[in-house]
Order: structure tokens, then sequence, then C-alpha cells
């Protein structure tokens, strides 16, 4: 006896297969849409212009939102010395009980819950040696 072939002629398999093609072409949109629109934001922003094969110029479009981002922004009191810095191979030093106490006050006050006199100083500290950085190379020249 000779078996005879089966035609298999159900829809189900065809449907599953539509079905995780456009799952598929879904997630690639979701995830190249916003890659696409933030390219073309940045090509919008720095274009070519070629004048020849041998001269090239480029011209930058600076948007609104990016002029208003270039500005100097305002001196941050809390971002600077307010933040908690991780203190590493630490050391002493003394300060006078009036300075500590005042220090104190706005580090506890002002300062998030993890901030610190110790804390407070090393922002300040770090903030003066880099301000100050190129006067203090010029004054050990002299």
């Amino acid at each position: 006896m000779i078996p005879t072939p089966v035609l298999y002629n159900d829809n189900t398999d065809s449907t599953i297969m539509m079905f995780i093609i456009a799952s598929c072409l879904i997630v690639l949109a979701i995830v190249m849409i916003p890659k696409a629109i933030r390219h073309r934001k940045r090509v919008k922003e720095s274009e070519k212009i070629v004048l020849n094969e041998e001269q090239e110029i480029e011209i930058t479009f600076i948007s609104e939102e990016n002029m208003n981002r270039n500005k100097k922004q305002p001196f941050d009191y809390r971002k600077t010395f307010l933040t908690t810095p991780k203190l590493e191979n630490r050391k002493t030093v003394f300060i006078s009980k009036s300075t500590r106490d005042n220090l104190d006050k706005i580090a506890r006050r002002l300062g998030d819950r993890k901030m610190s006199v110790s804390g407070f100083i090393e922002n300040m500290a770090k903030h003066h040696l880099e301000k100050f950085k190129d006067e203090v190379e010029r004054l050990y020249k002299e």
C-alpha cells in the first residue's frame, strides 16, 4: 500500500507567519523612527555645501533651542557646592569653630540629607582650585 500524500491546507500557519512579520515590522518602526527623527534634526543643524571638488565649506544652522542651550548658564550654587561628594583617602583639616558652625548650617539646611561640612569644604576647595588654576600656576612660576 502506497501512502497517499496529505494536503495540508490550514490557514493558521500563514496567519501566524503574517502576525510574526507584522510584529517585527512594528518593533522595527518603534526603534528606528525616533533615531531617524534625531538624525534628521542633526542634518538640518549642520549641512555641508560643496562648491567644487577641491573646496568644501561647512555651514552650521543653529536652531533657537540650541541657542538658548548655549547661553551661559547661571551659576548654580546648590549644584556646585551642596551635592554630596565621594570622599576617599581622607585627611583632617582644622578650621575655627565659628566657621565650622556657619558651614554646618549651610550644609545641613541647604544640602541634601547626606551632605556634611567635610563634603561642603571638599566641593568648595575643588571649585576654588579649578577656578584659580591658571593664577596658581602663574604664582608658582614667579
